[in-house]
């Protein structure tokens, strides 16, 4: 007997933040195939995810739990991996006879292997090719100061786009979904718009620089110590208005180029008859500067622009309404849950919750009234590794944390920076009303819902 049990596919890119897709309501952004998923499914407007970082926010995302949790709270943490303990969802629907698979960006070596059948990482053949020269290519070119490498370089990748790191990748998701029978999960993980900055023809001339506004600035007086530090060592003081407008058309057509992508496998979906058994979920892991608060690509702080996150759902049939829009706040580990439920698997244990009866309009109650956020306790510290990477000082060794609603945020930096945002009339996060008596209720209150949620979550001992 056939089993009929719907396909899910879980597209991701890295790096792209909310305000940079079609989700958060870009008007520049070409991205037919996000454009057709917001068409055909619900839009979550206010997902955030748990680190501003790759393989923590991934970890989270896996494994349904809080950085301080499964401890991978770095990119260098004491805990280099998804510990053993901590089970993430496609074990789950591996046990319950889905094959499952995963190509791209995965940190394979990092423990994210298991529970799939087949799983390709960027780091082996024949994707590693395709990645090499894009980050010789830049650190061959972008200019450098006393730091390092700066943040702000941008330019034409040497390998054409038929050839690059996210068509290959998408090559090899096909070559599994033709070669596979029954119920499968397919999680296809770009590497872009991750850093350097780099696009082939015809996307690096995609966007028209003078066409893009530029970030407001941050109000400087108030900012923080570690960020005015951070945009020194990016080389942000070298970096005019008109490259920040480059960056950010270059970053467009790395977003462009990924959609393209995304519409290959949803067209060989729909050839194969099977898109219409198939639930699609589509997010990013974390976000990018790209010239707010006077920065370029990430770095161990928690602002909205590293943190929200597009996230959009499109299921077979009429299981969720066409169209929908949703503003319940959503967290990433969320994710999970929600996709185990999709497909009838009971949900392995998880800080997330299932948001598809939020999804389908089926109750009145908040989903969340607030979403958290942690990084840091790095063993390495103080490594530059731009332009792929981060500044030297980004790396904590101490650990930051954040607590945000639909209206406030209060961010906990080491050495007692604190940061309080009132985002109704501060949505960039550019006034820090920390200490003023204007904003005392909020500030108790957040510190008291912070309190309770690293009482109840411990950030790991160094």
């Amino acid at each position: 007997m056939a089993d009929d049990r719907p396909n899910i596919f879980l597209l991701t890119s890295d790096q792209q933040k909310f305000t940079a897709s079609r989700m958060g309501g870009n008007p520049y952004l070409v991205t037919p195939a996000a454009d057709r998923l917001v068409a055909e499914g619900v839009n979550f407007r206010n997902c955030f995810v748990q680190s501003p970082l790759c393989q923590p926010s991934r970890t989270s995302i896996l494994t349904g739990t809080y950085p301080q949790e499964h401890g991978v709270m770095g990119n260098s943490s004491r805990t280099n991996g998804v510990p053993s303990h901590c089970q993430m969802f496609q074990e789950s629907l591996q046990a319950n006879g889905y094959t499952c698979g995963a190509v791209g960006h995965l940190h394979a070596n990092k423990g994210f292997s298991r529970g799939f059948d087949w799983i390709l990482d960027m780091h082996e053949s024949p994707i590693v090719e395709t990645v090499r020269p894009i980050r010789d290519y830049s650190e061959e070119y972008a200019p450098q100061t006393e730091f390092g490498w700066v943040g702000w370089w941008c330019g034409t990748s040497p390998i054409p786009a038929e050839a690059s790191t996210a068509s290959v990748i998408t090559d090899q998701a096909i070559d599994f979904i033709n070669r596979t029978d029954g119920p499968f999960y397919l999680h296809i993980s770009h590497e872009d718009p991750h850093p350097p900055y780099m696009v082939a023809p015809p996307y690096d001339t995609m966007y028209d620089p003078a066409d893009i506004p530029l970030p407001q600035d941050p109000v400087r007086d108030k900012a923080v110590a570690r960020l005015r530090q951070l945009s020194k060592e990016e080389g942000m003081h070298l970096c005019g208005d008109d490259q920040i407008r480059r960056v950010i058309a270059i970053y467009y057509g790395m977003i462009s180029h990924v959609d393209r992508q995304f519409q290959r496998v949803i067209d060989h979906l729909e050839e194969r008859g099977v898109l219409d058994n198939t639930w699609i979920f589509y997010t990013s892991d974390h976000g990018d500067f790209t010239g707010e608060h006077r920065m370029m690509t990430k770095a161990e702080m928690l602002y909205d622009c590293l943190l929200h996150v597009p996230l959009v759902i499109r299921a077979p049939g009429s299981e969720i309404p066409a169209g929908g829009v949703c503003d319940e706040m959503v967290e990433a580990l969320d994710l999970g849950p929600t996709i185990c439920e999709a497909v009838g698997i009971e949900v392995p244990d998880s800080r997330g919750r299932s948001i598809l009866s939020v999804a389908r309009g089926e109750t009145s109650e908040p989903h969340r009234d607030a979403v958290f956020a942690s990084v840091g306790r790095n063993t390495v510290v103080n490594v530059h590794n731009l332009p792929q990477g981060i500044a030297g000082s980004s790396r904590l060794e101490d650990a930051a944390t954040m607590v945000r609603t639909a209206s406030s945020k209060l961010i906990h930096n080491p050495n007692e920076e604190y940061e309080l945002y009132l985002l109704d009339e501060d949505p960039d996060e550019l006034d820090n009303r920390y200490g003023e008596s204007e904003v005392a209720d909020v500030q108790r209150d957040l510190e008291g819902r912070l309190k309770s949620w690293i009482d109840r979550y411990p950030i790991p001992p160094l």
